[in-house]
């Protein structure tokens, strides 16, 4: 998931780094470099959830961990 992100949220990469993706638990932890790319993040994780799904042709993401 990490090494895709440029292409899964282009809109995001230059302000939020995806740092981890724990496949057990199906979280992609995000690292944005302010509050506002926290909150804008935070407001787009479910877009982020459906885009990296559909990307990777699974159900594999599930939750987006903003630090």
């Amino acid at each position: 998931m990490c090494e895709r992100w440029a292409a899964l949220a282009p809109d995001l990469a230059d302000h939020v780094a995806a740092v981890s993706y724990d496949a057990e638990r199906g979280e992609l932890t995000l690292r944005p470099d302010s509050t506002t790319w926290a909150t804008k993040a935070r407001l787009e994780a479910s877009r982020i959830v459906a885009d990296a799904n559909r990307s990777a042709h699974t159900g594999a993401v599930r939750t987006v961990r903003v630090l």
